[in-house]
């Protein structure tokens, strides 16, 4: 194999088997190791293949696996508008019921709409809402005891990668344990 390279800038061209037809102004050579897509990298400067680094790919793949773990959390605690708006809210008017010493409930939209669903009265339900989050936090504490180990030696075995494939392999066989 050929590497043909611009003589001006160093960029790589093409890579061929034989020169037959090749236009070579401007034009020139190196060997190419074989399999060099696989293992090695065209050093535009040196003007030569190098042993591959794959710091693209391997940013890349890390932020994949990333990504699948933000699934598996995202799957353990609620999002979207429930849970970055109306929980909150639900949580604040709990906090302010349970330390208020003569509470009026008309004063609590969010939990008297939960009277007879979370719990019997507004005062059940403000408790059981004001202890939500500590319950949350233990649900995530818990999940990632499972999810990190498992994150944590993908980007691991991705940084020792030597090769593309290797790469591939430990995305396609990244799994997560069930929560």
């Amino acid at each position: 194999m050929i590497a043909v390279f611009s003589k001006k800038t160093g960029v790589l061209e093409q890579v061929v088997h034989s020169l037959d037809g090749v236009d070579k102004r401007g034009k020139a050579t190196c060997p190419a190791p074989d399999g060099w897509e696989e293992t090695h990298e065209w050093d535009p400067r040196a003007r030569c293949f190098v042993k591959g680094l794959f710091l693209q790919e391997k940013a890349t793949a890390k932020r994949s696996v990333d990504r699948k773990a933000e699934e598996q959390y995202a799957a353990v605690v609620r999002g979207g508008i429930i849970g970055s708006r109306i929980e909150p809210a639900k949580h604040a008017e709990a906090v302010r019921f349970l330390s208020e010493a003569n509470s009026v409930e008309d004063n609590y939209p969010l939990l008297r709409a939960e009277v007879g669903l979370t719990g019997d009265t507004i005062d059940d339900v403000a408790r059981i809402i004001a202890s939500k989050p500590k319950k949350a936090l233990e649900r995530m504490k818990r999940a990632s005891c499972k999810i990190e180990p498992a994150r944590l030696l993908a980007r691991q075995a991705i940084d020792a990668a030597d090769t593309k494939s290797d790469i591939a392999r430990v995305l396609n066989s990244l799994t997560f344990p069930d929560i």
